[in-house]
């Protein structure tokens, strides 16, 4: 059941940004300008808010005021969204005898190049080789054949079980062994960047969630 929560988690997180955007064609549509770039906007936005974050991140302003980076970066994305889609507009009502059947086919022949040099072009840290296996929907196709889908739904079902288990104050997580590549990483393990279990133990009321190998602290 976990990898089914996961799933439909994941499906709204990744729906309201298209439903966004969506709406924004609807009011592109009503003005006379048929946007057929709005995926494109969300993504150049997306990328120039990573690009500020990351300076941020560099120059310690990201470290010491998180939310004012954050909010700063999402008005970046949207007005260099804003700045694309201004261009858009401007090209379709300054060229409007341009044929839409030749203009058309143009975009679809450029967008299928730029989404194959992409795919062919993605590798992620830790892999050997660029190509569409790294992409994060083949991933997920791939792990559902594989079974590494269903291992994980395993291994988290019998966490969940230790940890709704009342009889037990302190329980003993087993570290996974299989994370689907479409998820985040295993937060409960050795090393993990940020330390979830005080969290866990308030929510699922334990007095102390170790991980195998690990002691207890007196």
């Amino acid at each position: 059941m976990m990898i089914a929560a996961n799933i439909i988690s994941l499906t709204i997180l990744f729906a309201v940004p298209l439903l966004l955007v969506a709406l924004g064609g609807m009011f592109s549509e009503h003005s006379g300008v048929i946007n057929i770039a709005l995926e494109g906007m969300m993504i150049i936005g997306a990328l120039f808010a990573c690009f500020t974050l990351q300076a941020f991140d560099k120059n310690g302003f990201g470290p010491a005021h998180p939310q004012l980076a954050m909010f700063i970066a999402i008005l970046v994305a949207g007005g260099t969204g804003m700045i694309f889609s201004l261009l858009l507009g401007f090209a379709a009502r300054k060229w409007p005898e341009a044929k839409p059947e030749r203009f058309g086919r143009a975009v679809v022949i450029a967008g299928l190049c730029l989404s194959l040099s992409g795919c062919l072009g993605c590798r992620y840290p830790g892999d050997t080789l660029y190509g569409v296996q790294n992409m994060r929907g083949n991933s997920a196709w791939m792990s559902l054949v594989s079974g590494e889908a269903a291992q994980y739904d395993r291994e988290m079902t019998e966490r969940e079980r230790l940890l709704n288990d009342d009889t037990q104050p302190v329980v003993t997580l087993e570290p996974l062994t299989a994370v689907p590549r479409i998820f985040m990483e295993d937060e409960l393990e050795p090393g993990a960047v940020y330390d979830v279990r005080p969290s866990l133990c308030r929510y699922y009321g334990k007095e102390a969630i170790l991980l195998a190998g690990e002691e207890e602290q007196p």
